[in-house]
């Protein structure tokens, strides 16, 4: 190496002190699983961009409500709390209140919620997906990922404070006039659901969710639809509502006795038979190593149907869920290159990303690759629009949750249509290359 030409007077490096900086830039191009070499300048800057890409993110070892993070492979940390200092992790246990973190032996620092003077409700730091929090020089507060300008994530939620409320975990709430209080599906007015309670602080705050995935409830029946109770107020059942005057109103697709995929669905009053009002359950399939799902009971009984998901997995990891719809008495599956359009989004871990085909010989209804492992099941509802008019295009819409084990929970919205205005007799649900393992399929029709 030439010696450097031009010297500030006072501030000389010493050797010992050059060999110690040429030594540090050697460790740091080490710990990103680099061997240091001439012959590559640019593994420094590369070395620089894998600590902005992933040096937030810790494995956490330590017990509820104080955890304790240290860094991923060998990575290092800062070497003390820098103010707006973020980091990410996915804890061995769920809190169940006041939590602290102790980052790289950085210290004990306490978790608040957003606002950096409230601590954390039961849950708000989960074991199902990860948890973010920023440094603000004195706590670390939680990034609460909700709606706003752009976009929605995988759930929405809002802390709300109401003295004396007297709800737990799992009740099923409306609004008015500022005022939270039980839904219940007696009469249309109480069944204006607003959200489900996700936490409890205190008797004066709770967290209310409006979408997405939730755990922590009880009671409920896995693969099964849960609709807003008209006896209990504030509750869900697998029963459907069928008295009349009665909100048949579904709310959540459990996967499990206590979790589900929860979704404000539009109520119907339960009328007289031959009403335009009436929501029917039709036909059950379930899945085992089947090729397809098809439904071959669509007509113009019904203005519009329902096809409800539940514990969906394909035989092989990593591949899309599609429709198709058929037609004619004996049905003939309809797959030409441009017999479809759809566009489907996709929101995981704060993320959200969407694509589209105007023309295609199925519809796409989930942008997540799907995986095949247990506890990777994927959920939701699709709802089929004008399927026998004769006259209109036949319009989809669907929503869909479901966990990978290497990404996280995501969630999947799309829409689309059949471009043609021949009446739809069969509707068939299938994987992209691959057989659908397990699942229940659920057929209602919509008058």
């Amino acid at each position: 190496m030439a010696d450097v030409p031009v010297q500030t007077p006072s501030s000389e490096l010493q050797y010992t002190e050059f060999n110690n900086i040429t030594e540090g830039l050697r460790n740091l191009i080490n710990t990103t699983s680099q061997t240091a070499s001439s012959g590559d300048t640019n593994q420094y800057a590369k070395s620089a961009a894998e600590y902005a890409a992933s040096g937030w993110f810790y494995t956490d070892s330590g017990a509820a409500d104080a955890y304790v993070l240290t860094n991923i492979g060998t990575l290092k940390s800062s070497n003390d709390y820098g103010a707006r200092e973020l980091i990410s992790f996915r804890a061995a246990n769920a809190n169940t209140g006041a939590s602290t973190v102790n980052v790289a032996t950085k210290g004990v620092k306490n978790i608040k919620k957003a606002d950096g003077s409230t601590d954390p409700a039961a849950g708000d730091i989960p074991t199902d997906k990860d948890t973010w929090a920023r440094y603000d020089g004195t706590n670390f507060r939680l990034i609460e990922f909700g709606s706003g300008a752009g976009g929605s994530t995988e759930t929405v939620t809002k802390d709300i404070a109401q003295g004396s409320h007297g709800f737990v975990v799992g009740d099923v709430l409306k609004q008015i006039a500022g005022v939270y209080s039980k839904a219940q599906a007696d009469t249309a007015d109480n069944a204006e659901v607003i959200g489900i309670v996700s936490a409890v602080a205190d008797a004066g705050n709770f967290t209310l969710q409006m979408n997405g995935y939730i755990s922590g409830l009880s009671g409920l029946t896995a693969s099964e639809t849960h609709f807003l109770s008209p006896t209990v107020a504030g509750a869900l059942t697998a029963t459907k509502p069928t008295t009349i005057g009665q909100i048949d109103k579904p709310l959540l697709d459990a996967d499990t006795t206590s979790s589900g995929f929860f979704n404000n669905m539009r109520g119907l009053e339960v009328t007289a038979t031959g009403d335009a009002s009436a929501m029917v359950k039709l036909s059950t399939a379930t899945a085992s190593a089947s090729a397809t799902i098809d439904f071959e009971d669509i007509d113009s009984t019904y203005s519009s149907y329902r096809i409800d998901i539940n514990g969906v997995l394909p035989t092989s990891d990593g591949v899309q869920m599609h429709l198709r719809v058929g037609t004619g008495v004996t049905p003939t599956y309809q797959s030409g290159v441009s017999d479809y359009s759809w566009t489907t989004l996709k929101v995981s871990q704060g993320t959200v990303s969407g694509t589209s085909d105007e023309a295609d010989s199925q519809m796409q209804l989930t942008r997540s690759s799907l995986g095949s492992a247990a506890g990777e099941e994927v959920g939701g509802s699709i709802v089929i629009y004008n399927p026998a008019s004769g006259s209109a295009d036949t319009i989809f819409v669907s929503s869909f949750g479901h966990t990978a084990a290497t990404a996280g929970f995501s969630y999947s919205s799309s829409s689309g249509q059949y471009l043609s205005t021949t009446p739809v007799t069969a509707l068939r649900i299938l994987m992209a290359s691959s057989t659908i393992a397990s699942g229940v399929f659920t057929l209602y029709g919509i008058k």
